[in-house]
């Protein structure tokens, strides 16, 4: 059925990253690095890219290849930057920041990865990025900022509100 949908929708390179978790489940690995490499191609668009290498920078550390996730992520980096979309690069910071959090315990290094998408947090809108900012915030140290950003995340609200309906039953 994904091989049918990415036949009709061709440009919906998220069915191609599906098809490759599908594999990655399955135990057959070379073939969900096949897909997601296959997205990576130099002729294919920039977008193509992003999800190609981001798929396969969570495939690498979901394996425990972390250099290799690592490297994919920082070409991640450069498609965003090249197509000048400085809220994706900053949101591909955080994730290199788990990374290097993640799978080496370096703390630090993934701090600094963090900070240089401070700039560029007035343009995010993901959800997602303010929920890890609030988290990285955490294994920083800075409570009162964890709490600050935590609060205006939504679907941390959400999940704190369900995990406390649930004690109260």
């Amino acid at each position: 059925a994904m091989l049918s949908a990415r036949e009709l929708y061709p440009r919906s390179y998220e069915i191609t990253a599906s098809i490759a978790r599908l594999y990655r489940f399955l135990g057959q690995n070379s073939q969900a690095e096949s897909e997601l490499k296959s997205l990576t191609q130099e002729s294919k668009p920039l977008e193509a890219k992003r999800v190609g290498y981001g798929g396969l920078a969570n495939y690498y550390s979901y394996i425990g290849k972390y250099r290799d996730a690592l490297q994919s992520i920082d070409k991640r980096m450069e498609v965003s930057w090249s197509a000048k979309d400085t809220a994706l690069a900053a949101q591909d910071y955080v994730g290199k920041a788990w990374l290097l959090i993640d799978g080496w315990k370096d703390i630090s290094n993934g701090w600094k990865e963090a900070e240089k998408s401070f700039p560029f947090r007035d343009k995010i809108k993901s959800q997602n990025y303010w929920g890890n900012i609030s988290l990285l915030y955490v294994y920083h140290g800075d409570y009162a900022a964890a709490d600050t950003v935590f609060k205006n995340v939504r679907w941390w609200q959400q999940a704190l509100q369900s995990i406390g309906y649930s004690l109260r039953k």
